[in-house]
């Protein structure tokens, strides 16, 4: 007897705007003709969002569709926020016999701009006192990097520690 085999990744996109997962599963087997759910609680939060998700698709999450702005209204162009940087818990379920995984994700696109827009302008005005922000900058890097290797070793808490000190590091640039 096949098992179903459900899955999904996190499309980097660096764009602090967008949230994209894309249905990696296998398959659906016994769940193919039944509703899949995604489940995404952001950052700070303890409350779930839930949507329908479209099976063998890429799904893009906003901060309209994640209830963090309001649609524009009339024809005016949409306008979405930034959805904050932080880790995301990412569930995806079939109705069938309680089928899910579970995942975390660290968005990091706001920071990541951030570090861009420093190391330019040290770049851009070389200094010896730039050195310094320098150091830390290669610092914030690697505790973001650290941050990401705790999440997939799924040690959140100290992924949301390195990350956390990583925001106060940079602040100080």
């Amino acid at each position: 007897m096949e098992c179903i085999c459900i899955d999904f990744d996190v499309l980097e996109t660096k764009d602090p705007k967008k949230l994209m997962i894309g249905d990696t599963s296998p398959n659906w087997l016994y769940a193919e003709d039944k509703p899949a759910y995604m489940y995404i609680t952001l950052p700070g939060s303890n409350k779930e969002k839930i949507f329908t998700f479209k099976k063998y698709s890429i799904e893009v999450y906003n901060s309209n569709n994640l209830g963090l702005s309001q649609p524009s209204s009339n024809c005016n162009p949409q306008r979405y926020s930034d959805l904050p940087d932080g880790i995301y818990k990412i569930k995806l379920a079939t109705s069938y016999e309680d089928t899910f995984v579970e995942k975390y994700y660290l968005k990091t696109d706001i920071l990541e701009k951030e570090i861009a827009k420093k190391i330019v302008v040290n770049l851009l005005n070389p200094s010896d006192s730039n050195k310094e922000d320098l150091d830390k900058i290669s610092k914030v890097d690697r505790l973001l990097m650290g941050a990401k290797s705790a999440l997939i070793e799924s040690n959140i808490s100290l992924s949301s520690d390195l990350y956390n000190e990583a925001v106060e590091l940079l602040n100080k640039c």
